[in-house]
């Protein structure tokens, strides 16, 4: 995923608190934003298993002071 992308999403989760509608893994993933790779049916199964994880620690990483350079 393109640096710009990444960096919208934790400017826009910073300033909501959350990831809104348009700023979620799921929706990063569906149109190509974010490429999963995996060996196997295994490793793709765990990011959607894992999603939610994930998206929490993006949510509580945002409230950081973050500067992009």
């Amino acid at each position: 995923m393109p640096k710009r992308d990444w960096k919208e999403l934790i400017e826009n989760v910073g300033a909501n608190g959350f990831a809104d509608a348009q700023h979620t893994l799921n929706t990063l993933v569906y149109p190509g934003r974010l490429k999963l790779r995996y060996r196997d049916a295994n490793g793709m199964d765990k990011f959607y298993l894992y999603n939610q994880s994930f998206q929490y620690f993006i949510n509580a990483a945002a409230r950081l002071k973050t500067t992009f350079e």
